[in-house]
């Protein structure tokens, strides 16, 4: 949606992780060569751009949001 000059996107989804985080975490995948990086390219893209992320897990639901300056 659009909120004062911001282009804002929320997603949220269950997760069978109960870990309570602010950040992105690291993955707990065992081949984390080839895994985790999906949130760290989308934060830097949203800092490339001036934007602002948030990352939140807590009671097995995980939130991110982004704001993008129109």
């Amino acid at each position: 949606q659009e909120r004062q000059g911001y282009f804002v996107m929320s997603i949220i989804n269950p997760t069978a992780n109960n870990e309570t985080f602010y950040d992105i975490p690291a993955t707990s995948k065992q081949d984390s060569e080839h895994h985790g990086m999906g949130l760290t390219n989308i934060r830097n893209v949203v800092e490339t751009y001036d934007g602002q992320i948030q990352v939140h897990c807590e009671n097995h639901v995980f939130e991110l949001s982004i704001a993008l300056k129109l």
